[in-house]
């Protein structure tokens, strides 16, 4: 881990560092060093790290941005998805603390130091990339780096709240809601939950996140995995890191004791849905029995993220 950078006494005081993650190649690498440079000289701290190494840099919620700069060539097949999958975790991590982006409603609300800016970086051929959509959708702004045009990794900030929202919303061009949609809004239906209240149960879901995340001394749920970063309602959200996809990972990682972690899920599962409940009493489980509860809190959270952009209200 590098960090750089003079005391924030500058145009972003307190209000965190910039984390700057680079792929391979000499022009990735230039470019980390170019968003290093334009920080320092807005009195930003950074932290630079190479990708695979992004699990340093700490709690991510308390970054003020980051910037995603791509390696100089992406291979393809299977080996595409696998040099993405760091990238993916990262943002999708980020999010999840840094929720604001996924409502225009939420970005009315807060300021652009409280969104958790990201931006993403790379070659037109990489950026175009197909699987790189679930990234580039969480993303505010794309830098292309071919061209004679020059980086400039603060001009986001300059930008109108309304353009803002436009990058951050439908930074893919999306304009009419496609098949995955309509199926998510009918799983929601059978859910009492309604379009416009998407957003908002998103946000309830992901607080749950955070208040899992200030209690530490709850150690079965803030850090259930030794050395891995991720509390319990992380894993179950987002699943776990790359490194224990495969059956026989994880099961080493949750231990003998099966039953003992399904239980606890479960109470994290009543926790979030209390939550829910709280602020949008018509909520209702569609399986009266709450049967495969917690894998129906991961499949909810998945068609509220399809949903909420499309909706920018919430409470």
């Amino acid at each position: 881990m590098t960090t750089h950078g003079p005391d924030r006494d500058g145009i972003f005081p307190g209000v965190g560092p910039w984390g700057v993650v680079h792929g391979r190649g000499v022009h990735s690498e230039d470019a980390a060093g170019e968003a290093v440079e334009q920080a320092i000289a807005r009195s930003i701290e950074v932290i630079r790290l190479p990708i695979d190494d992004w699990t340093e840099l700490g709690e991510l919620a308390f970054y003020l941005g980051l910037v995603l700069i791509l390696p100089d060539t992406l291979p393809r097949g299977a080996r595409l998805s696998r040099d993405l999958a760091p990238y993916r975790e990262l943002v999708t991590s980020y999010r999840a603390r840094r929720p604001c982006s996924a409502s225009d409603a939420l970005l009315r609300r807060k300021r652009w130091w409280e969104i958790g800016v990201v931006q993403i970086v790379g070659y037109s051929a990489v950026l175009g990339s197909g699987p790189l959509r679930t990234i580039k959708d969480l993303c505010c702004a794309r830098h292309p780096l071919d061209g004679d045009h020059e980086l400039d990794f603060l001009s986001v900030y300059n930008q109108p709240a309304t353009a803002l929202r436009e990058q951050v919303t439908t930074p893919s061009g999306i304009e009419i809601p496609d098949a995955d949609y309509l199926a998510a809004v009918d799983r929601l239906r059978r859910w009492s939950i309604s379009t416009t209240d998407a957003a908002g149960v998103l946000a309830a879901i992901n607080n749950y996140r955070q208040v899992i995340e200030s209690n530490p001394r709850r150690a079965g749920r803030h850090r259930p995995i030794a050395n891995v970063r991720r509390n319990r309602l992380d894993l179950i959200l987002d699943g776990p890191p790359e490194h224990l996809k495969s059956p026989e990972a994880w099961q080493t990682a949750v231990g003998a004791n099966r039953k003992a972690w399904q239980e606890a899920d479960a109470e994290v599962w009543r926790d979030v849905y209390g939550a829910i409940r709280k602020l949008y009493t018509g909520v209702q489980h569609p399986n009266r029995g709450h049967t495969g509860a917690v894998q129906g809190l991961r499949e909810l959270y998945n068609d509220l993220r399809i949903v909420a952009p499309f909706h920018p209200t919430a409470p």
